[in-house]
């Protein structure tokens, strides 16, 4: 980064005499505003560049800043860069010293010269034009420097083999003759995944394409194509991405233990086939070996244990699944909703008054509530706590939208159930807001569905408001036109209009 620094001492000072002097004068006395003076920028005599080392010519002449005229900041930061992207020459430290006189001053710049070739060439490019590397590698036409070369061709060569070309290899040769850096590219062929396996899958089925259900090669994205179905450009990257999801997919399903790794084989006599094989260790299948429904802080509630289970998904023995889990959460908010006590996950308040609504976790995330999980990995158990704070039972003081542009407030108002005096039940806010969706009018621009619900705290302590953020912004009419050929009747011209009316 560049720092800018000034040594003025001659010339401030003479500027600050008057102020120092009124100051003085004044100083038992009432103060007196005076008009802010305007310092106008020194003229330039002299411009000293160090550290060229042979290039002094070239940063001159990439200078707009004239001597005898007056300092230009925002001209010398536009040097700065230019320098930069076409000259590699870096500027380190711009500095403005007293001049032979008053309001005169000397730019003194230090600088760092790379070594840098003029333009980069590129040869055995075949697949992909000079444009589209450039772009990839970080060039813009600007020169390279001698350090930079490295850089530039390792980004082309991860450039294709992200595209499939396992197998491309980029030469550089550097010419100070021609002041030009040439990458040569050897392609290669573009290698297609054409076989995947899975070895030691056993309790997640690897079947192949079609599986039905729950199976590993539907958590792949790059496999052998079918038609125009699959990603079979064969990239490391992405084959990596793939392992990853794998193992999400293992923990997800209760393997947290399991591990995979994976080697590609390069077949064909130009290696363009490339067989994938995961190695997979699954580990022990972790199973609930208890479930515990508290208050936080140990407060009592409103449900028993019981209660709670006889509509829970989730018991002990069963495999520690994500999405039983979060089943499990769904189904104790839905619970609260039906009694009438707002989440805070859905309200609209300050910290001080969270308390007044209901939460589920038992994690500490509150972006991501979940219960606490303790895993014992001796017996492959886990132990799970639900920890919840029942807030408070509330009522709806005044249902809100806001929004609306094209549709009467009663359109909207006639699809929701929820109304004033009633529960603040979650459900039913949930129920009110898909029909409105449904509705298909209550889109923005882009024709999105666009309906936000949420319930706003005005700080009372039984009563909270249903409010609905609406757009009606999509087109209230569509244009259709279309043809058709009958034996009997020939050709014809098919014109449908439809207007949208919101009443």
């Amino acid at each position: 980064m560049i720092r800018i620094a000034t040594r003025t001492a001659v010339f401030i000072t003479v500027l600050l005499l008057p102020c120092a002097a009124l100051a003085a004068s004044s100083f038992a006395q009432e103060p007196v505003p005076t008009p802010a003076r305007v310092t106008e920028p020194p003229l330039i005599e002299a411009i000293e560049i160090q550290g060229a080392e042979g290039r002094e010519a070239e940063v001159r002449a990439g200078m707009r800043q004239k001597l005898g005229a007056p300092f230009d900041a925002a001209g010398l930061r536009r040097d700065v860069q230019w320098l930069w992207r076409w000259r590699r020459i870096r500027v380190d430290l711009a500095e403005l010293r007293p001049g032979s006189a008053e309001g005169k001053a000397v730019m003194v710049l230090e600088v760092h010269a790379f070594r840098a070739f003029r333009r980069a060439v590129f040869t055995g490019n075949a697949e992909y034009e000079r444009g589209e590397l450039e772009l990839r590698a970080g060039l813009f036409g600007q020169s390279i420097d001698l350090e930079a070369i490295t850089q530039v061709s390792r980004r082309i060569e991860e450039f294709y083999r992200e595209k499939g070309y396992a197998h491309v290899h980029v030469r550089v040769e550097a010419s100070e003759a021609s002041d030009e850096v040439t990458f040569h590219v050897e392609e290669g062929p573009q290698v297609r995944i054409t076989e995947l396996k899975f070895e030691g899958a056993e309790g997640i089925p690897a079947g192949y394409r079609f599986h039905p259900g729950l199976d590993l090669w539907g958590a792949v994205q790059h496999r052998p194509g079918f038609f125009l179905v699959g990603d079979s450009e064969y990239s490391e990257i992405r084959i990596q991405e793939d392992r990853n999801a794998l193992l999400q997919l293992y923990a997800d399903y209760g393997y947290r233990d399991a591990k995979i790794e994976f080697d590609t084989d390069f077949m064909g006599e130009d290696k363009s086939e490339a067989r994938v094989t995961y190695f997979v260790q699954e580990g022990p299948l972790y199973r609930i070996r208890s479930l515990q429904i508290v208050g936080e802080d140990g407060e009592p509630l409103h449900f028993t244990f019981e209660q709670f289970t006889e509509n829970l998904r989730l018991e002990a023995g069963m495999p520690y699944e994500a999405a039983r889990v979060q089943a499990t959460m769904a189904e104790i908010i839905r619970m609260y909703a039906a009694i009438g006590h707002p989440s805070l996950a859905r309200s609209e308040t300050e910290a001080a008054r969270s308390e007044q609504f209901f939460r589920v976790g038992g994690n500490g995330d509150k972006r991501n509530p979940a219960p606490r999980v303790i895993f014992d990995a001796t017996d492959a158990a886990v132990d799970l706590v639900f920890e919840i704070h029942e807030g408070q039972k509330k009522l709806v003081r005044d249902v809100i939208i806001r929004g609306l542009e094209r549709t009467e407030d009663r359109v909207a108002r006639r699809e929701l159930s929820i109304e004033p005096g009633g529960p603040a039940s979650e459900d039913e806010a949930q129920r009110s807001s898909r029909r409105l969706v449904g509705q298909g009018f209550f889109t923005d621009a882009e024709r999105i569905p666009y309906v936000n619900w949420r319930w706003r705290d005005f700080g009372d302590d039984t009563h909270v408001d249903y409010l609905l953020d609406i757009k009606d912004e999509g087109s209230t009419g569509q244009f259709r036109i279309g043809g058709a050929w009958n034996t009997d009747s020939g050709p014809a011209l098919i014109l449908d209009f439809e207007k949208h009316f919101h009443p």
